[in-house]
């Protein structure tokens, strides 16, 4: 007798049915709509300076975040979301020194380091109007949109949109475009 599927059938269902489940999420990672600010904190000698605190601060929102560094002097604040920060790094016996107007975008992971001078705890050095930040850690390329104006931000500002009627599938076009 036949009773259909069979346990085998049924098993071979459900393994291809999650081989393409698995394939189908894939794309969903590559969609990382978050930055990181990661840096080294060193003394005046080039010594690092563990356990300092750093804490990074969105400026449009004032949401910040707290971290010690760790026994290297490293630190990393990781799923930020794109916008202006400020970087503060206080430790005991040196002064704070705060690096403001960081612009972080999509997919930026930016390198933010700090050189503390020994000091009073009341002391903090503010850096402003800094060379840009360099993103060395990946070759990842992200974009910001202007809210105020997209079609000015776009990759395509300044063109007419006939331009773009070609590039959609299965769109046939006469004439000059074509």
């Amino acid at each position: 007798m036949n009773r259909g599927m069979g346990t085998r059938g049924f098993l071979e269902w459900v393994m291809w049915l999650l081989i393409l489940a698995i394939i189908s999420a894939a794309p969903a990672f590559a969609q990382i709509d978050r930055g990181a600010i990661e840096g080294k904190v060193l003394d005046a000698s080039g010594s690092v300076v563990p356990k300092a605190m750093v804490a990074v601060t969105n400026k449009a929102t004032g949401v910040a975040a707290t971290t010690p560094t760790n026994q290297a002097g490293e630190y990393q604040v990781l799923a930020l979301i794109p916008g202006t920060y400020s970087v503060k790094v206080s430790a005991d016996g040196f002064e704070s020194v705060l690096h403001d107007d960081i612009e972080l975008h999509v997919q930026d992971r930016l390198s933010v380091d700090f050189t503390l001078k020994v000091g009073s705890v009341k002391q903090e050095v503010v850096v402003t109007a800094g060379e840009p930040l360099l993103q060395t850690q990946t070759a990842d390329v992200g974009s910001v949109v202007d809210e105020q104006d997209p079609q000015q931000s776009s990759p395509r500002a300044g063109r007419r949109g006939s331009h773009a009627l070609p590039q959609e599938a299965g769109r046939l076009c006469r004439g000059a475009h074509a």
